[in-house]
């Protein structure tokens, strides 16, 4: 699953155990707001950020178990995750790549044989990870995973 592209599997996917999703989801827009404005209290223009996309875009993940982006690299950004719980997949700049590959995929014939290994975490709900300018990453869904993310590049 390419969580990303897929917007029929909220229906198909997520169970009536996370019912209580629905109370979460109205507060990640406050959430984004909120956290740009404790990277940039003064605005992101004053830290020096473009102030909008694609220097700076606020985006919005949900995805089942399994889901997961594949790998990718772009500007910086901070990942933050309300609900559930993501492995992360991270290689740096020289080893950055993007697949159309799914991640779940990749992992079960591909991470075996990966050389070097890629980097890994895993992010829990409350956890904020910060992915350096050009690094190569990947996800995988551990649990039903909910989150905010902000890319951001510096202004020239």
């Amino acid at each position: 699953h390419n969580y990303a592209f897929d917007n029929q599997f909220l229906f198909r996917e997520i169970e009536l155990k996370h019912a209580h999703i629905g109370v979460l989801l109205p507060h990640l827009t406050s959430a984004q707001a909120e956290m740009s404005a404790m990277f940039w209290p003064e605005g992101p223009e004053a830290a020096g950020v473009e102030p909008k996309p694609p220097g700076y875009s606020p985006q919005f993940f949900l995805g089942p178990p399994g889901s997961g982006a594949p790998w990718h690299y772009h500007f910086a950004a901070a990942n933050v995750l309300a609900y559930g719980r993501k492995r992360w997949f991270l290689t740096p700049p020289g080893n950055a790549h993007f697949s159309t590959t799914p991640s779940a995929v990749w992992f079960e014939k591909e991470y075996a044989q990966s050389s070097p290994k890629p980097m890994e975490c895993v992010q829990e709900a409350g956890d904020l990870l910060l992915v350096p300018n050009f690094w190569g990453h990947a996800t995988l869904n551990i649990e039903t995973s909910i989150g905010t993310a902000f890319e951001f590049r510096f202004l020239e």
